[in-house]
């Protein structure tokens, strides 16, 4: 089988899988009434969003035999990449650097802003500005450019997860600092994944970023499964 499609498929599952956790977190809101978790979910989901438009297309294909646009495809994979962030830091500053919240939100405002105009000037205009024509109808290639914008949204996402872990690992509570460990394992599988998709070993590396969704839920959440066996 073609190693572009059984990626295309497994990107399926990645972003069925993350949207799944993401919707999962969101629910839990309306028992615990933590807004925090309407951010994370929605943080979740919009994280995953660049391996959406190989996931998307294949669906579109399987059903109509065309591929979409590199319009479309570029707009459902880069859309809501600074709301996320934007999101994202809203929740990592509650436990880490905190009293720069403003600053990194008026930061990350400002350049999820320059993005988006970037974004659909070369949506109307020439999308050959961000994606390489032609490219694979399941694997988009971007310009160097682009690729460093999307670099830079993920390596920040990265850290400030890594960072948030470690704090909570600091964290006297048993559960917190049980909690801070499977999520600093779930965002170093979700950077090795990445970095396979990069050196274009995106079968190994879209299995792995499979795992760090499930581990990233079960770190958030914590189910009582995981306390009994975990938390002496």
């Amino acid at each position: 089988m073609d190693p572009i499609l059984i990626s295309a498929i497994l990107a399926l599952v990645f972003v069925s899988i993350s949207t799944l956790v993401g919707i999962l977190l969101i629910a839990k809101y309306f028992k615990s009434k933590d807004k925090t978790l309407i951010y994370v979910g929605l943080a979740w989901i919009i994280i995953v969003e660049a391996w959406m438009p190989s996931a998307v297309n294949l669906i579109y294909i399987l059903a109509t035999r065309v591929s979409l646009s590199y319009q479309i495809r570029a707009l459902i994979g880069n859309l809501f990449i600074p709301l996320g962030l934007i999101l994202w830091t809203l929740v990592f500053t509650e436990l880490v650097f905190k009293k720069y919240r403003k600053h990194l939100l008026l930061l990350f405002t400002i350049v999820g802003i320059v993005f988006e105009i970037l974004l659909f000037y070369a949506l109307f205009t020439d999308i050959s500005l961000i994606i390489i024509v032609p490219s694979h109808d399941l694997n988009m290639n971007y310009q160097p450019l682009w690729m460093v914008f999307q670099v830079v949204f993920s390596v920040i996402t990265l850290v400030s997860g890594l960072a948030f872990s470690w704090k909570s690992i600091k964290h006297e509570n048993p559960e917190i600092k049980l909690r801070g460990k499977i999520l600093f394992v779930a965002f170093i599988s979700f950077l090795i994944g990445a970095l396979l998709g990069i050196i274009d070993l995106p079968v190994p590396g879209n299995i792995i970023m499979i795992t760090s969704s499930i581990e990233f839920y079960i770190g958030y959440i914590l189910p009582d499964w995981i306390k009994k066996r975990f938390i002496k």
